[in-house]
């Protein structure tokens, strides 16, 4: 993937060691994620509801991972 190189330098300044990482990562394949508006429903009742298949965020309370659709 070709970068703006603005945005290269950029991200270089604000990750130091971490810029390799982060590059490498788009060679990953996408992860699709979602957060639930916890003021609407809760984030069970969502699990509950959600016509695909979802499996939480650990480390976001209302977020969940799901499977691109076809």
């Amino acid at each position: 993937m070709e970068l703006p190189k603005a945005f290269e330098t950029r991200m270089k300044q604000m990750l130091g060691d971490e810029y390799v990482s982060f590059i490498k990562s788009y060679d990953e394949p996408r992860q699709y994620g979602l957060r639930v508006n916890s003021l609407k429903i809760t984030p069970e009742a969502f699990e509950q509801i959600s016509p695909f298949h979802t499996r939480r965020i650990p480390w976001v309370p209302n977020g969940f991972f799901y499977e691109e659709a076809d």
